[in-house]
């Protein structure tokens, strides 16, 4: 039985980074970077990213870092970063992924 694959989202407007690997195994590190986009682009590149990598790896998990907490960041932030975790919270459960914060 092949270990589970395991996809780990930091989700950052700036720079999403990325492990992905099996379990037990050494994770490939990558990153999606979108400083220099506006919010719509920033979403639309990770979720097109999101999108296209689980056409070819299809993860058995989704893990991703919860949301900055409000009180911690500006309302701005705030939003983009909830935004962001809601693309790849449609994109995993149109795709059937489990995935969780």
């Amino acid at each position: 039985m092949t270990a589970p694959l395991i996809l780990f989202l930091d989700i950052s407007k700036t720079l999403t980074g990325i492990a992905v690997g099996r379990v037990g195994e050494k994770p490939t590190f990558m990153s999606i970077p979108g400083k220099e986009l506006d919010d719509i682009a920033a979403m639309m590149k990770l979720g097109t990213w999101l999108i296209e990598f689980t056409k070819v790896n299809r993860p058995d998990w989704i893990f991703y870092e919860a949301p900055i907490d409000r009180v911690l960041s500006d309302a701005h932030t705030t939003i983009v970063l909830a935004k962001m975790t809601a693309v790849v919270e449609f994109v995993a459960g149109m795709k059937g992924i489990p995935h969780r914060k």
